[in-house]
């Protein structure tokens, strides 16, 4: 595995935006790959390519990401055929208030192969609220997972796997 990332402006943090940093300009541009070989176990080897971009100024955070992966069995599993995915999202968040974020995401995923119909559209909305001092955030994410790009509407009906269209979430995350 291995990254090389740009980063213009100095080093980019690491969060999705922080209530005390609502004075940076930062930018990162990223490329970044991993193969993944598995010698004897009922799995797979993987290969993933993966570019990607984020953007913090002021209240303002972008990010961004477009991923290609190679699934190949392993001999044990007497599957012979591998598969190509493409994938990837776009997301951003703004401070409404000091402490108070908004976010959006767009994630998208032909989790079929490129080889078969079917992407999964994924918009989510949410908010993250920052208390002060403990570096703790509590986050709440409405998000739709959307099946297109089927040939017919039976294809897309039976491409379902118990994926729930309707989902949300709400998780209190500790940071240190």
């Amino acid at each position: 595995a291995g990254r090389l990332a740009y980063m213009p402006k100095g080093v980019m943090p690491s969060t999705q935006g922080n209530p005390n940093r609502l004075n940076e300009d930062k930018i990162l541009f990223g490329l970044s790959g991993s193969i993944n070989v598995e010698s004897e176990n009922e799995s797979t080897n993987d290969t993933r390519v993966v570019l990607e971009f984020a953007m913090l100024k002021n209240k303002l955070y972008l990010a961004a990401e477009a991923y290609y992966m190679n699934v190949g069995f392993t001999d044990r599993q007497k599957i012979n055929e591998s598969y190509n995915y493409l994938g990837g999202y776009v997301q951003g968040g703004y401070f409404v208030a000091p402490r108070l974020q908004a976010a959006l995401r767009y994630d998208f995923f032909n989790r079929n192969g490129t080889g078969d119909d079917g992407f999964l559209n994924m918009p989510a909305v949410g908010m993250n609220y920052f208390f002060k001092g403990c570096n703790l955030k509590l986050q709440a994410m409405y998000q739709y997972i959307a099946r297109t790009g089927h040939d017919t509407q039976l294809d897309r009906d039976n491409d379902n796997l118990g994926l729930a269209t309707h989902s949300a979430t709400v998780m209190l995350q500790y940071t240190f």
